[in-house]
């Protein structure tokens, strides 16, 4: 379940999978259950609440959850109608065009540039990885994650409303980047030599997305000089292993956590 929701999902987004289910099937409920109770006014606007959240929360799930939730209002109002139960089909119809209603308003309600820019702002700023969000037409930095923030030398707020141009070492890189996102729309692990604050150069691989409904560029930066460091101090480790090895007249051996005997 952990690696279920470090993969997919966050702690967040299943509680709020389970207001939205749990509200859904309140309202369907209600609908069913209100010739017994009279509750015929009141069941059909407990659906604009799910319908607001997963506007809101889930804006590329929000039509799937609208459309079924309508589908399901109107098949229970049309089962208690064959039951034998008065119902009012020009009412059914009202509250069908209501759903819909909410569902456009919150639509375009949910697409504001600054609602969107904090959406976003909060996923980039949780994750463990170097992510940053930039403007497509000015690349300027809107928000990025700690570690991104790390590897350039900076705190992450000081990085919104720079220019990525800022970060470019070689001129020929951010043509390609950009020549790449205009054509394609995304770029995967292309190695580039970018400037961190203290003026230090360093070769990252940069991947890029664009985010088409929310109008912003998602790019994630691996620091492979980082890497290679790391690298090269395990090698150096494992050499001044294997000359205590070879001058020690003692039995050494070395297994990994599988077992294995290294040396």
């Amino acid at each position: 379940m952990s690696r279920f929701r470090q993969d997919l999902f966050t702690g967040t987004d299943i509680v709020k999978m389970i207001v939205v289910v749990s509200f859904s099937a309140i309202s369907l409920m209600l609908t069913a259950v209100a010739p017994d109770y009279n509750a015929y006014p009141v069941s059909p606007l407990i659906y604009c609440i799910p319908i607001l959240f997963a506007a809101l929360w889930f804006p590329r799930r929000r039509l799937l959850v609208t459309t079924l939730l309508v589908a399901g209002f109107v098949l229970i109002r049309t089962y208690l109608s064959v039951l034998g139960f008065t119902i009012d089909p020009v009412m059914t119809g009202l509250h069908t065009m209501l759903f819909f209603w909410v569902f456009g308003a919150t639509m375009l309600f949910s697409q504001n540039s600054h609602l969107t820019l904090s959406r976003c702002r909060q996923i980039v700023e949780d994750t463990r990885d170097a992510k940053f969000l930039c403007d497509p037409k000015t690349l300027q930095l809107l928000c990025a994650s700690r570690r991104c923030a790390d590897i350039l030398g900076y705190a992450p707020q000081e990085l919104v409303g720079i220019p990525a141009d800022e970060f470019w070492a070689d001129e020929a890189d951010r043509a390609r980047f950009v020549e790449e996102m205009r054509r394609e729309g995304y770029i995967g692990n292309m190695e580039v030599s970018i400037c961190a604050h203290n003026g230090d150069a360093r070769m990252v691989l940069l991947s890029c997305r664009a985010l088409v409904p929310e109008n912003l560029f998602e790019c994630t930066v691996v620091d492979t000089g980082r890497l290679q460091g790391e690298n090269a101090e395990l090698l150096q480790s494992n050499g001044r292993l294997m000359e205590l090895i070879q001058q020690s007249n003692d039995i050494f051996f070395m297994q990994d956590d599988s077992g294995r005997i290294l040396h």
